[in-house]
């Protein structure tokens, strides 16, 4: 008895620590190079109500001194690359990108190492978490969910293209059906408030009516 409670109790701690062990050798790395002092850039997206957050993104920049951790984190891609359900690489393993998908949760590693003559490659990791267990804000950004960033931040073409994966296409989808509506609905009040106008101003030059038209000068 103690056997098999001792087996049910192991393998209910794997299923457990699987979604988190996935990534495990990346994030190693990742809080290794945090320690030595390295500037991260993180924003965080919360559901206002519950204050869960749904959106994280956590982006790293630095300069790998004889390629010690460009070369580790290659390795490390390599190593939990295993575990993803979409992985894409290129030029060497210098680009490198793995998609971890736990139910409704995603988490995007990207990697890109620019190698420099004569000089330490400069290297930058970003990391992409969006839980779709978690409601979002109703006040949707177009740009911030194409890219989701929370800011635009292009890093040429690789950081175009990464950023385009994050899409999730259906809600963009809806998001943009919406906006289309709410813009003809305004388009089409502020046509027949300017048919109006016209009118008015018509039957004003008729009447030999003088007309003052004040200007807002206010500057934002």
């Amino acid at each position: 008895m103690k056997t098999k409670n001792l087996i049910l109790t192991m393998a209910a701690a794997l299923i457990t620590c699987s979604p988190v062990m996935a990534q495990s050798h990346i994030d190693k790395i990742v809080d290794e190079i945090e320690q030595k002092g390295v500037d991260v850039s993180k924003v965080v997206k919360r559901d206002p109500k519950t204050k869960k957050p749904y959106s994280i993104t956590k982006s790293l920049t630095f300069y790998s001194k004889d390629s010690n951790y460009a070369n580790r984190l290659k390795e490390a891609f390599r190593k939990d690359a295993e575990d993803a359900e979409q992985e894409s690489v290129s030029n060497k393993g210098n680009n490198y990108r793995l998609i971890f998908v736990d139910g409704k949760k995603k988490t995007t590693y990207s990697l890109n190492i620019q190698e420099q003559k004569d000089k330490d490659p400069r290297v930058s990791l970003k990391i992409v978490m969006r839980d779709g267990n978690v409601k979002e804000t109703n006040d949707y950004d177009i740009m911030n969910s194409l890219f989701g960033t929370g800011a635009i931040e292009l890093n040429g073409i690789d950081g175009l293209l990464d950023g385009l994966g994050n899409i999730d296409m259906d809600k963009f989808g809806r998001d943009m059906e919406k906006w289309g509506d709410d813009f003809g609905r305004k388009m089409e009040k502020f046509g027949k408030k300017m048919e109006k106008f016209g009118k008015d101003m018509e039957k004003r030059n008729m009447k030999g009516d003088t007309v003052i038209i004040k200007m807002n000068n206010k500057t934002a």
